[in-house]
């Protein structure tokens, strides 16, 4: 056989399997293997996170976002309702229901509580995630919903893991927010994924550019655009940084980023021996206290 040939053929195989590979990567991101709503119960019982959650009024609806697509939400009010509101924002692979024990604490500080499935994960229809991209417009919508139904005194958000860069995304247009928590987010999605590719696929990070390709041709959003860490430039808006130390998933060095590009006002607060999402339930009591004077000083 032509030795040319042979090295097309060869070549052709190479740039077939990292495509392909590529693919397979960009879909992990986009349709992860999700929590069920009857293993978030059992876990966030299990560690201790439910609390009064059961004796609380909840009333469900649905929100038609910019593109027809349905949301599944939960409204939650307060005993005694003070014009405080906060819309909880879960992390990927999650539901809203694992947000019970940032409910739990809004809900003993007197807010409403708003919280949310982000597309393709709990009750919603299957659709690919883009870590931010389109659900930081479905974000907006839920934030002028809030807005024209309950004309909210104050109105914050909580995000977690993923559910902070949707809040930091969301920022960046400017909406009619008093204050943000965001907890162990990530300033661009492009520096997560070389990270993890690195660290723990221990595989090239051209892989990278691979998967922003596919991701934008498949899923319709490229890698590359999702950077929280742009809506710092001009943000005015309050910010609370928490996260965790020993988180190895998104490291603390992307909150101490997003702190240091903020123009407004923000804190930041590393909690120690906590991982991926888990300061609160390392440090419960600290959690609670640093929410509460972060609150007490902004508003």
């Amino acid at each position: 056989m032509n030795p040319a040939l042979i090295i097309t053929i060869v070549i052709s195989a190479l740039v077939a399997f990292y495509f392909i590979l590529c693919g397979f990567l960009s879909r992990m991101i986009s349709f992860p293997k999700k929590h069920t709503y009857e293993e978030a119960v059992e876990y966030e019982k299990t560690v201790g996170n439910w609390g009064d959650y059961d004796s609380y009024k909840k009333e469900p609806f649905l929100l038609t976002s910019f593109d027809g697509y349905e949301l599944h939400a939960l409204f939650i009010p307060a005993k005694k309702d003070s014009g405080k509101y906060v819309i909880i924002s879960h992390g990927w692979t999650y539901l809203k229901t694992g947000s019970v024990k940032y409910v739990n604490l809004f809900h003993s500080l007197g807010y409403n509580v708003i919280t949310y499935d982000n597309r393709g994960h709990g009750e919603n229809k299957k659709f690919p995630c883009s870590m931010g991209y389109r659900e930081s417009k479905d974000l907006l919508l839920m934030i002028d919903h809030v807005v024209k139904k309950y004309s909210p005194k104050v109105l914050g958000l909580h995000g977690e893991s993923m559910g902070s860069a949707i809040s930091m995304i969301a920022l960046r247009e400017k909406p009619p927010v008093n204050f943000a928590v965001l907890d162990c987010g990530y300033s661009d999605l492009k520096r997560l994924i070389k990270e993890i590719i690195n660290r723990t696929a221990r595989a090239p990070v051209f892989l990278y550019y691979g998967m922003t390709l596919m991701s934008r041709l498949l899923y319709g959003f490229s890698i590359g655009q999702v950077r929280p860490i742009d809506s710092m430039n001009d943000n005015e808006v309050p910010l609370c940084f928490i996260h965790g130390k020993a988180d190895d998933f998104i490291l603390c060095s992307h909150s101490i980023r997003l702190k240091e590009a903020c123009k407004g006002y923000s804190e930041i607060h590393l909690i120690e021996g906590a991982g991926h999402a888990m300061s609160l339930d390392t440090a419960r009591k600290e959690y609670y206290e640093i929410v509460k004077g972060f609150l007490s000083k902004v508003l």
